[in-house]
């Protein structure tokens, strides 16, 4: 797939509405943010990969419905709500939504937005390091 739309098309109807919420309430959280097809998924970054939104209809998707919001450090992250899915994995932590009334917008920001902060302190560090 090359193009958001490519991506978006190939989606279940149920996922595509799940997809557009969880896109809207990413690009919203900061003007920076640029998104970008990998894995035939779309990824969000700033300087590094912050998040992505990865359906179950996607190939290897692992997961049996829903769409999976991964945060790309979410062993980083605060998780206050106790809400994140660590699964048997490390460091990319993710939220499950089978429907539209499964996502939490105030919940789902804040994330983002602590994800943001997190690539903004991994930013600074890099440029410290290389001064």
């Amino acid at each position: 797939m090359k193009t958001f739309d490519d991506f978006f098309f190939s989606t279940e109807p149920n996922e595509q509405k799940i997809i557009t919420r969880l896109r809207h309430i990413i690009l919203e959280a900061s003007p920076k943010i640029k998104e970008k097809l990998s894995y035939g998924a779309p990824f969000y970054f700033i300087h590094q990969r912050i998040c992505f939104i990865w359906p179950a209809s996607l190939a290897l998707s692992g997961i049996k419905e829903g769409v999976n919001l991964g945060l790309c450090k979410g062993h980083l992250l605060s998780d206050e709500q106790k809400i994140l899915i660590r699964g048997n994995r490390k460091e990319v932590y993710y939220l499950n939504f089978k429907s539209l009334t499964d996502i939490n917008e105030e919940c789902v920001r804040e994330l983002i937005q602590e994800a943001i902060l997190v690539d903004e302190g991994f930013a600074k560090k890099a440029k410290r390091t290389i001064r």
